[in-house]
């Protein structure tokens, strides 16, 4: 079982690395839970999601991270001006503000990747390889 949380800011590239990995090993059936898909955005809404899983396996993508335990967080932490071109790509404004308070409140992370090839490479790690290696 492995619960995993991707963590970083808008436009870091998460639901990029995330997509991309997922439709890399569909065999594996990981549940991934988007944070900002959830209208209350309340972390007890998300964990009650989570709770109701059918699949022991979940990725949950936030910018900032929720209490779960037994989750291995991962932080996706690409240099600060690509985050901005990658967020304007995407959205007319920018506040840097509050790109600054997200990054502050951020939960602690000892897995830090600084691109989306990086988070693939180490999900694959976490959901491949200890299967390869009880065979």
């Amino acid at each position: 079982m492995h619960r995993i949380q991707v963590i970083g800011l808008p436009g870091a590239g998460k639901s990029t690395g995330i997509k991309r990995f997922l439709s890399k090993f569909p065999e594996l059936n990981i549940e991934y839970f988007d944070i900002s898909k959830y209208k209350e955005r309340k972390e007890a809404a998300l964990t009650a999601a989570v709770s109701r899983a059918v699949s022991p396996n979940i990725i949950i993508e936030s910018a900032c991270g929720i209490y779960l335990p037994n989750s291995t967080i991962i932080k996706l932490e690409p240099p600060i001006q690509i985050v901005y071109k990658q967020y304007l790509a995407r959205d007319s404004e920018l506040d840097e503000d509050y790109m600054s308070l997200l990054s502050s409140i951020m939960c602690t992370s000892g897995n830090i990747v600084r691109n989306t090839q990086e988070l693939v490479a180490v999900l694959t790690k976490i959901f491949i390889e200890p299967d390869s290696r009880s065979k």
